[in-house]
């Protein structure tokens, strides 16, 4: 390759790695741990997920283990839905656990579907704590 050549592929690769530096930063997502019951108990195994009222930006969310999760979502309002699946342990499997889904999610839908629940993230030392009633506790 000639000195042309060269020349262009330093300066093609300077560009690359300068471009994302030049960029104008958007919303900040900003890290929380939370929890999350059912009747008081903790939900084993779920998902928690946090969609902003602002449009412009996207949804996240995190796994729910032993009634704890962890999300990096963006600061101001959002519209949280929590799900938890029924799982049967398999007969034989492994110690990590191998499981079947019987249900989808045995959450009341007011809780994902058609939720009810909100959080306003301000910042990092905010601790979302979601407590949950199943239908069976509710009425």
């Amino acid at each position: 390759m000639g000195g042309l050549g060269r020349a262009v592929v330093v300066g093609v690769a300077v560009a690359l790695l300068v471009a994302p530096a030049c960029r104008p930063q958007g919303p900040q997502r900003i890290t929380i741990k939370g929890t999350a019951t059912l009747d008081g108990e903790p939900i084993e195994l779920g998902y928690a997920t946090f969609v902003p009222t602002d449009p412009a930006v996207g949804a996240t969310g995190g796994q729910i283990v032993n009634g704890v999760f962890s999300v990096a979502a963006f600061k101001g309002p959002h519209r949280v839905e929590i799900t938890s699946p029924k799982l049967k342990r398999l007969s034989g499997g492994s110690d990590a656990g191998e499981y079947e889904v019987i249900r989808a999610n045995i959450l009341p839908s007011r809780y994902n579907a058609k939720t009810t629940l909100s959080f306003d993230l301000q910042s990092a030392k905010d601790q979302p704590k979601f407590e949950l009633v199943s239908d069976a506790k509710g009425k």
